[in-house]
This record gives C-alpha cells, sequence and structure tokens, in this order.
C-alpha cells in the first residue's frame, strides 16, 4: 500500500463519519425549530435517535468485521499447525505488535504463517519464519509472499542440514541475511533467487551442502549471465555428477566425516585438475562429459571466482544485511504511512475483539428468542408478528422516518 492509497483512504473515512456527525446534528436542530409543540419536540429527538443508533450500528459492525478477519484467519491456521491455545494466542499478538512497527499488516503475517504451517513447518519455525519473511520482503524489495515461499522451502531443506544446537529463530535469522546479502551483493532480485533457490533443493535434501554457498554460487552466475532457472539446474547438475566426478578425476567429494566438502573447496581440487583452470577445448569437452553442458558452468563461470565467492558465503553469515536494508526501507515516508494504516487497523481489530462477544450474545438470545416462537402455536406466532408489525408501523410514523 502507498502513501496516495493510505492519505486517501484515511481522509475519506474522517471526512465520512465528519458528515454523518454534522447530518445528525443539523437534523436534531431543524426539527426543533420547526417544533410547534411538545409531540414534534419528541418525533425530533427520536429521528435524531433512530439516524444515531444506525450510525453507531454501522460502526460497531465495521469493527467486529476487523476482528472477524484476523478471527478466520486464526481459524484457518489452526486447521494446518499443531499447537495450544497460548502458543496461537501469542502467535497473534506477535503478529500484531510486529505489525504496529513494521510495513506488513496481520492479515499478511498470520496468512504467511498459515503458508508457512501448510509446508510442514511447526509452531518454533513458523514463530522464527514469520517477522524475518516481513524484513526479507522489506529489505530485498519482494513480496511478503516470495518471502514466504523463500524462507519456508529454506527451513525444510537447509534447516535440517544445520547443527541441532542452533535455535530455529537462529537459522532464520541466518537464512534472512544470506538471501539479502544474495540480492544486495549480485544481479538477481528476490523472485529469481526463489525459482533458482527451488531447482536446487532436491539436491540440497540429498547431500546436505551449505545454502550461504549455494546461495552465493546462484547469485554469481546469475551475474554472469545465466537465468536464476539456468543458474539453478547448473547448480543442481554439477552435484548430481559428483559421483561420477569421484570416479573419473578422484575427486575427493566427502570429508573424514562422511559429509560433503564445501562448494569452492571442490572447485579448487576441479581446477587443480586441469592444471589451474578449464582453459582449451579439450578440457571443455572433458568437464561437460562429467558435470553436463549445464553443470560444467558452475566450474568455468565460477573457477577464478571460488576465493572472493568463499569469503562472501561467511560474510554473508555474519551479516545483518536483512535488518539493515528493512530498516532504511521502512524510515520512508509512504512506509511510515503505511505503519500508520497498520496501526489504525489493529486499533479496530482491538475494539472489534471486545464488541464480538457482545455481538454474539444477541446473536445467541435472538436464536433463542425463535426458537421459542417456533415452538409456539401458530394463532399465537400470528398474533405476536401482527403486534410487531403494528408497532414498528406507529414508531415509524411518529418518528417521522
Amino acid at each position: 500500500m502507498d502513501f496516495g492509497t493510505v492519505f486517501v483512504e484515511f481522509r475519506s473515512n474522517v471526512d465520512k463519519f465528519t458528515r454523518e456527525l454534522r447530518q445528525v446534528g443539523f437534523q436534531l436542530n431543524v426539527m426543533e425549530s420547526l417544533a410547534k409543540n411538545q409531540e414534534q419536540v419528541w418525533r425530533a429527538v427520536a429521528t435524531t435517535a433512530f439516524y444515531f443508533s444506525r450510525k453507531m450500528t454501522d460502526g460497531m459492525l465495521g469493527l467486529a468485521e476487523a476482528a472477524g478477519e484476523v478471527d478466520q484467519k486464526m481459524a484457518g491456521l489452526r486447521t494446518v499447525l499443531k499447537a495450544t491455545d497460548a502458543e496461537f494466542e501469542n502467535l497473534k499478538n506477535t503478529a500484531r505488535e510486529w505489525s504496529n512497527e513494521h510495513v506488513t499488516s496481520v492479515n499478511d503475517l498470520l496468512e504467511a504463517s498459515y503458508n508457512m504451517a501448510s509446508a510442514g513447518l511447526n509452531i518454533s519455525q513458523v514463530m522464527a519464519t514469520m517477522k524475518n519473511a516481513s524484513i526479507l520482503a522489506a529489505g530485498a524489495y519482494g513480496t511478503m509472499e516470495q518471502a514466504t515461499s523463500l524462507l519456508t522451502n529454506a527451513m525444510n531443506v537447509f534447516g535440517n542440514t544445520m547443527p541441532s544446537y542452533i535455535s530455529d529463530m537462529s537459522k532464520a535469522d541466518e537464512m534472512t541475511n544470506v538471501f539479502a546479502y544474495t540480492v544486495q551483493k549480485f544481479k538477481i532480485i528476490l523472485p529469481q533467487l526463489e525459482s533458482g533457490m527451488a531447482r536446487i533443493a532436491g539436491v540440497a535434501s540429498a547431500f546436505g551442502f551449505d545454502m550461504s554457498e549455494a546461495a552465493i554460487a546462484l547469485g554469481a552466475l546469475t551475474t554472469a549471465g545465466l537465468s536464476a532457472e539456468q543458474a539453478g539446474t547448473a547448480i543442481k547438475n554439477f552435484y548430481e555428477r559428483l559421483a561420477k566426478a569421484s570416479k573419473e578425476m578422484g575427486l575427493q567429494v566427502f570429508d573424514s566425516s562422511g559429509k560433503i566438502r564445501g562448494l569452492y573447496d571442490l572447485l579448487g581440487d576441479i581446477k587443480q585438475y586441469y592444471g589451474g583452470a578449464i582453459d582449451s577445448t579439450e578440457e571443455f569437452a572433458h568437464a561437460q562429459g562429467i558435470f553436463t553442458t549445464r553443470g560444467s558452468q558452475v566450474i568455468t563461470i565460477l573457477q577464478e571466482m571460488s576465493e572472493e565467492l568463499r569469503n562472501n558465503s561467511i560474510e554473508a553469515k555474519n551479516s545483518a544485511t536483512a535488518t539493515e536494508l528493512a530498516a532504511e526501507v521502512e524510515q520512508g515516508f509512504s512506509a511510515q504511512m503505511t505503519i500508520l494504516s497498520n496501526n489504525i487497523n489493529n486499533l479496530k481489530v482491538a475494539f472489534g475483539e471486545g464488541l464480538t462477544g457482545t455481538i454474539k450474545l444477541v446473536a445467541d438470545a435472538l436464536g433463542f428468542v425463535s426458537s421459542i416462537l417456533q415452538a409456539m402455536p401458530g394463532w399465537i406466532q400470528a398474533t405476536i408478528s401482527t403486534f410487531l408489525l403494528f408497532s414498528s408501523v406507529a414508531i415509524t410514523a411518529v418518528a417521522g422516518v
């Protein structure tokens, strides 16, 4: 939502409410000035009360609707996420508090949480990733949907390969900063990064290699001219052919603990195998025979920058790029107006939650009365209906409505 939209909507609501209040006051003043007896004064007051109660009812229903949207999001979340009532309440409150200070609305945060839970994240992972998706979307100039998809896939694929002593929050923080760093450092945008990383997910899950190395390599390949899909496919093919490279080139793929070696260590050994670089037709053909045409591009493009990319990978892990970029974006005037809009909506939700219980009681009472009426004999129902009809006509006539 940009500044213009927020300002026009906010100004429109204020003007509409002001006009309605003026209308009520005008009707009361005019009717009282024209009143010639007590009956006309009473009619004027009754008419004013009617209009005022109608506007109050519309306002209360608007507040209840805002609260109802949040409740609906929470109800959907409960169908896909296993958590206690206290955990659900904490998630909702966290989303509301976050939206009070950032550009992402509470409904967008809850929608993101639903998508994360649908993809298999647990309550701890959802809580850790929800705010980070908001930071990544703002800092990398993407959408909440794109950031949510990227981080959810990363948590599912790479989260399990990280040491178990690292908390879900720390994992989400590192992933968010790595992705933001990649977008900032290389010629790649968030949806492209999402698309490229999706191509890598299968081999990443099978081999358990380092996420930051893969993201940095993806950024470097796209900067060199490959599309994100081509870059992702190149990295995938490279890893899928490591077994063949081990057999034909004697490449040591795993370390002594059985863990796959780092991408840039592997590239270094491959360079040495070819005498320092792949720089002849025969060597190109040989590399393509092992890694495929697309997979060999990982070697030919990255072979001269492997040390620089290794340093980029380490720097990305230890950076706070996402938070810094998001903070800079949210200082803008348009972002501040969006945050103001979030606060107004959250205030409506808070008031609406207070009214929801009252509205439910009224609805239940009406339902109870309806069930009693339906159980009555037909002639009694007809008598009551006739009485209510004439009463409503009389009140309307007296009020002059």
